[in-house]
Parts: structure tokens; sequence; C-alpha cells
């Protein structure tokens, strides 16, 4: 169950030279349900635990900026603050008045695309993409010590990916281009805490290629 409230709005100046959208929201949830992997005697077993009352409250925010009809850049911004009001995992652990998972403080997307006419039919395009991500939980409990002791392990850092792309068209013809992870930032997709012990799912690393493609 879950009622949501949302004010925004979209706007465009200077001739659709800069855009500027942006939105308040808040959603309050009633027995939400939290996946978790947990240890029942010494072996891990998978439990949809309910989360009796959370709130989400944020903002988004977008800024466009084309200063030519070939070079446009994107910066978003987000805002959350998202809680378990009432989450009593069981008669010694309650979760309630922590973050919820997965839900960073803040969270920063910037995108750049240049786009260069060659002349013939040919066509240059690059691309940037950079996200950050600010710190957030894998695991209910913040981070804090005082659920157990594997706990503080759940917490993952801020980190940024930086993600590179050239597209060169001719015709029906493509040729791309491409490096993510630039960087070769090391995170965490996602983490089972087990008791004492977290087991960790790595992010991709630095990854690069090329490809070719026709269009029919």
């Amino acid at each position: 169950d879950i009622k949501a409230y949302e004010v925004g709005f979209k706007t465009e100046w200077l001739d659709r030279a800069l855009l500027l959208n942006g939105a308040l929201f808040r959603y309050d949830y009633k027995n939400l349900q939290v996946s978790r992997i947990v240890l029942a005697g010494t072996s891990p077993v998978s439990l949809i635990t309910n989360a009796a009352s959370s709130t989400i409250k944020g903002a988004d925010l977008e800024i466009g900026i084309r200063p030519t009809r070939n070079f446009r850049v994107n910066i978003a911004y987000g805002y959350l603050d998202a809680k378990y009001n009432a989450y009593a995992f069981n008669a010694t652990t309650d979760f309630s008045g922590t973050r919820m998972v997965r839900a960073p403080e803040h969270s920063v997307n910037v995108r750049a695309e240049w786009e260069v006419d060659l002349g013939a039919d040919t066509h240059l395009v690059l691309r940037s993409d950079y996200a950050l991500m600010g710190q957030f939980f894998h695991e209910p409990g913040q981070g804090e010590l005082r659920f157990g002791p594997g706990t503080p392990l759940t917490r993952e850092p801020s980190y940024g990916l930086l993600d590179l792309r050239a597209t060169l068209s001719h015709g029906a013809w493509q040729l791309t281009a491409y490096a993510s992870n630039v960087g070769d930032v090391s995170y965490r997709r996602t983490i089972n805490a087990l008791g004492n012990t977290v087991v960790g799912f790595a992010g991709a690393p630095r990854i690069y290629g090329a490809k070719i493609g026709y269009s029919f």
C-alpha cells in the first residue's frame, strides 16, 4: 500500500537552449516487503520481511544546456530521505528509524554529447556519462554495529562511474568504440550479510570495446 504525493515543473528557455525541471515528492508505504538473506542455524535462508511503515521524501532537479546546435549537457541531481518508520524484524531486532536499503541521500548524473557533421553523409557523435552515487547500505541497519558484527560491512561508500562512447556513422553503417567504468572503480552491486560474514558481488570493472552495425 502506497500513498504518493508529487509536485514539479518543466520549463524551457532561450529557444530551448536551456531547460530546467524539478520535482518534490513523498511516498508513504504501508507493509513494504523487504527481501533479506539470513542465517537459519548454519544455512542461508531467503526471507521476505515486512516493514510496517516507511517514508521516502525527496527532490529531483535537472538542468539542460545546449550552447550550440550540436553540443548539449544535462545535469541531474537527486536527494532522498528514505527511512523505515516501523520495521520490527523480530523480537530482538528493530530497524525502526533507520535508513532504507539502496537509497543514497545524494546522487548526480552528468551527460555531455557533441555531434560533428563531417560531410558526405558522415557524422561523429562523442558522448560521456558520469554517475556519482552517495553512500548507501545494502542491508537494513544503516551500518550500525548494534545490529550485528557484519552490519558495518554492508555500507557502500560513495563512488562515481565514467562511461565514454564515440560513434562514427556513414549512411547505414555505424562504428562505435566504448569504455565503461573508465576509472576502474571498485564497488559492489549487492551483498549478503550472514551473521559476521559478508558475501559481496562486485560491480563490473573497466570494460572497453568496439562494434560495427548496419541499418537495413
